[in-house]
């Protein structure tokens, strides 16, 4: 919600929206300064909040130590799950800022285990973690501006295998 208030006689506009920066702007009259306001905020409601301090500190292997602090211990099969995250840790992926993960960037990993010879039932549960990460950092974490990067891609099926000739390379 914009506040207007009188300021040396004239109008001072201020709106503060939660992902966006502070705006602040003085008009001559009241009606210019309500008419500015009523865009703006319109502007900002059809914008997805970016915040991008967050996407560019936070790297994927920061939110996975936290993942993994918080989150994994509560689930059965734990000990699992904290071998997957270390595998995760040592991807060069794991580097980057969370803003910056693409779903690219999960298929190619998708694409390198495979090619390492994991199984397509192992491949698909570490992109499980990083499915549920996302899930988790969007949910309660209060990153609202992530997007679930392992949605858009393909999970390999149980009849997903390398080929010989990936073997061979």
């Amino acid at each position: 919600m914009a506040s207007i208030e009188p300021r040396n006689g004239k109008w001072r506009v201020k709106i503060r929206r939660i992902g966006h920066k502070p705006m602040t702007k003085t008009f001559l009259s009241r009606e210019q300064a309500q008419r500015w306001a009523t865009a703006t905020e319109a502007r900002l409601s059809a914008q997805p909040p970016i915040d991008k301090l967050l996407s560019e500190r936070i790297t994927l292997g920061k939110l996975l130590i936290r993942y993994q602090k918080e989150v994994t211990p509560h689930k059965r099969g734990a000990n699992q799950e904290r071998k997957r995250i270390q595998q995760w840790l040592k991807h060069p992926l794991a580097r980057f800022p969370i803003g910056s993960v693409r779903s690219v960037g999960m298929a190619q990993f998708r694409d390198e285990r495979l090619h390492e010879g994991a199984s397509p039932n192992t491949v698909r549960l570490g992109l499980a973690v990083i499915s549920h990460l996302f899930t988790v950092a969007k949910r309660e974490w209060g990153y609202e501006m992530l997007r679930n990067r392992v949605q858009n891609i393909r999970k390999p099926t149980v009849t997903d295998t390398c080929a010989p000739v990936c073997r061979a390379t």
